[in-house]
């Protein structure tokens, strides 16, 4: 996918205008549906600040990939790219100490009860927590991919976020289908 075309699908998903054009027999995980998630995380790093701010000089904004990585060659088109001008890195990781190295961490393919030991091991930590498992943000994530009708959107888990010192813009908390805690988008956001 050239890099016009990727920015074409993150401005679509960031807007939630894309519309799933596969067939129900492809399943899921379509290379469609994974390229407008991977530009939702792309546009939800943008738009989220980090209390810590910008790292030294040098510093990469990691994003890091826990479980069965649903993406695959797909993460090629964030290299090269920046968040908050820092250059991405994209790492695969197996533990929480590896994922504390990471700004965002998409945890994928694993099961509720590994999902579950992950985000308390993250807990507290100044990471964004990403995922498509059905119900994750009322397990305690801070974003989560749903499937409404036939287009990808997300939802989103504010306190989780907050507490973790992530402020997520306005714009984006007006976009997701759901924003639990703090009263909703009006609160806790940037302005």
């Amino acid at each position: 996918m050239g890099r016009r075309r990727f920015l074409g699908w993150a401005v679509a998903a960031l807007l939630g205008i894309w519309s799933r054009s596969a067939t129900p027999a492809e399943g899921p995980r379509t290379g469609r549906e994974q390229e407008v998630k991977l530009a939702y995380l792309y546009n939800l790093a943008r738009f989220t600040r980090w209390p810590s701010g910008d790292p030294p000089e040098g510093g990469a904004f990691r994003f890091g990939v826990w479980g069965d990585d649903p993406f695959g060659p797909l993460w090629d088109e964030l290299i090269g790219r920046t968040v908050h001008g820092r250059p991405v890195e994209v790492v695969r990781v197996r533990t929480a100490r590896e994922a504390r190295g990471c700004q965002v961490v998409f945890l994928a393919g694993a099961t509720v009860p590994s999902v579950g030991r992950m985000l308390e091991a993250l807990d507290g930590w100044e990471i964004l927590t990403v995922s498509d498992q059905p119900g994750f943000v009322d397990r305690g994530g801070m974003v989560g991919f749903i499937r409404q009708g036939e287009k990808i959107r997300f939802e989103v888990n504010l306190d989780r976020a907050l507490a973790a010192g992530l402020r997520i813009s306005a714009e984006v908390l007006r976009l997701a289908v759901r924003v639990l805690g703090q009263g909703g988008a009006g609160r806790g956001s940037l302005p």
